[in-house]
């Protein structure tokens, strides 16, 4: 369980992570400023932003599975979308949607420890699975530019996009609910009233 969290990670991570490998060729496609490449290689960190509070809502009151699932389905059909960006604004309103489906990764992840894990080794459980993040991009550093130099920038997109795909194949197809919980159920306290009252924390904020 903990080898799939990885790969659902690695596969919703990868574009995320070597999106800046890209960026000359980006940036030659439409003679994008700085700024304006610098715009658009945020958009993606952007959807995590705004979504990450809700995703963590959503793992809260679906389970970690479904959102296993569809993040790295959401990020394999929004990065392909992006593949086929006609512009650069729809490129970046592209990478924000796959952001947002990526935000999902981490509370469902985590929560994926949370209920395979015992106290005793989940901090070493959790800290195996956080580094799916840095590896995806080694591996994205390693093969985006050889990817883009055989398929170009687009190719190298739908390239991510399918590993995203199979990220989220391989999870539906092994990740099951543990046989006893490490943890007890789901969280009493969810819903727009929960989330407001996160809002107010003072120590949050």
């Amino acid at each position: 369980m903990l080898a799939v969290a990885v790969a659902a990670q690695l596969g919703c991570s990868y574009i995320h992570q070597g999106l800046p490998a890209l960026a000359p060729l980006l940036q030659a496609e439409w003679a994008l400023s700085r700024a304006e490449l610098g715009v658009l290689a945020g958009a993606m960190s952007v959807g995590v932003l705004l979504l990450s509070a809700a995703a963590g809502g959503l793992v809260d009151r679906l389970g970690e599975r479904p959102l296993l699932i569809a993040g790295p389905l959401g990020v394999a059909a929004a990065t392909f979308l992006a593949s086929l960006s006609p512009s650069p604004l729809a490129l970046t309103l592209s990478l924000a949607i796959a952001g947002a489906f990526l935000a999902t990764g981490g509370p469902a992840g985590g929560k994926a420890m949370l209920v395979w894990f015992p106290t005793r080794i989940r901090g070493f459980a959790m800290g195996l699975r956080q580094t799916s993040v840095p590896l995806a991009g080694v591996v994205a550093g390693l093969t985006l530019p050889l990817l883009a130099a055989s398929l170009g920038w687009r190719g190298a997109l739908g390239a991510g996009a399918l590993l995203a795909a199979l990220a989220a194949l391989l999870v539906a197809l092994v990740y099951r609910e543990p046989p006893t919980p490490a943890i007890a159920g789901r969280a009493e306290h969810t819903g727009p009233g929960a989330l407001r009252a996160l809002l107010r924390d003072r120590s949050l904020l």
